[in-house]
């Protein structure tokens, strides 16, 4: 009876070892399972991070590139000319008008006989937009 007594307790603390011992594989895999999942999520995090990264990078790039054109020569030319209608010595400045102008309006804009435009008025075209555009293709 002593023998069957001690086989049915070892038989019980077998069980319990075996039952401890799936209890904690379980809660090993369960932790591991979620250090990966965090992991997973931080690399993704780690690469959408880099790629923005690289486009302010680019941004970065391109107005490093516009305030370097901003601050040239031409750029500073262009704008003189166009916003303060400076020129060049040597240029000559050829104002085209969408209406002609008098000669008292030249007159008037221009003091001196050196600073006057060549212009060269041209007779006024009184035809419509279609017929203007029949004769350019058909005539």
């Amino acid at each position: 009876m002593r023998e069957k007594r001690q086989s049915e307790s070892f038989f019980w603390l077998i069980r319990g070892i075996i039952v401890l011992l799936a209890l904690t594989v379980f809660l090993f895999g369960y932790a591991f399972s979620k250090e990966l999942k965090k992991k997973k999520k931080i690399r993704e995090e780690i690469l959408s991070l880099q790629e923005e990264a690289q486009k302010v990078e680019r941004e970065n790039m391109e107005i490093k590139k516009r305030i370097s054109y901003l601050g040239s020569k031409d750029f500073q030319e262009i704008e003189a000319k166009e916003r303060l209608n400076l020129q060049n010595p040597g240029e000559k400045m050829v104002v085209i008008s969408p209406s002609p102008i008098s000669k008292d309006e030249k007159e008037a804009v221009y003091s001196s006989e050196k600073d006057k435009p060549i212009i060269e008025e041209s007779p006024k075209d009184y035809r419509n937009n279609f017929q203007k555009w029949w004769d350019y293709f058909f005539k």
